[in-house]
């Protein structure tokens, strides 16, 4: 009897589990978050800012403003998804049509122990006020994705970053 009830607690405990898998799975957005597109499809920035923490090539902002699109990543250190885009960040910064700068939105003092510990190769730089209040990112890690030339942002990314995603959304611009 008592080898039952400890079967019993752990198939409770198993389909717990599943449940909280199961509404995790469902809650945690990701892709482009159309919504949010529409109200910033036809935002403008004045100016594209950098207050650089940490550039591991020494990159400008003028370095990043002779790309043709760059992705704003807006994400916090303590947060999963930042770090499985860690890679797929890199690997969009490299290409020769985009850069990334990622705003770090708390933590600003561990920037570069964070970028070194993680592989960052791309500039993390403190957002601005102005930032802040303009893009407004309540889920974290968001991106959005700005054409150079007229400093219109076209698309934002929310959670899990895909390549792919950010590779068609340049094209669509």
């Amino acid at each position: 009897m008592e080898l039952r009830l400890k079967e019993q607690k752990r198939v409770f405990g198993l389909l717990a589990l599943l449940l909280v898998l199961v509404g995790v799975y469902f809650a945690i957005p990701s892709g482009p978050a159309p919504h949010v597109h529409k109200k910033l499809k036809d935002l403008e920035l004045n100016e594209l800012e950098m207050d650089v923490l940490y550039a591991k090539n020494g990159e400008t902002l003028e370095d990043i403003k002779r790309k043709s699109h760059v992705l704003m990543v807006f994400f916090t250190l303590n947060c999963a998804d930042t770090r499985v885009n860690i890679p797929r960040l890199n690997d969009l910064h490299k290409r020769d049509d985009i850069a990334v700068v990622g705003y770090l939105m708390a933590g600003t003092s561990r920037a570069e122990s964070f970028a070194k510990r993680y592989g960052v190769e791309f500039p993390i730089a403190n957002p601005s006020l102005r930032y802040k209040q303009t893009f407004e990112p309540n889920v974290l890690p968001s991106s959005y994705l700005v054409n150079s030339s007229d400093l219109s942002v076209k698309e934002q990314y929310v959670g899990i970053l895909f390549s792919q995603n950010v590779i068609n959304g340049m094209s669509s611009i």
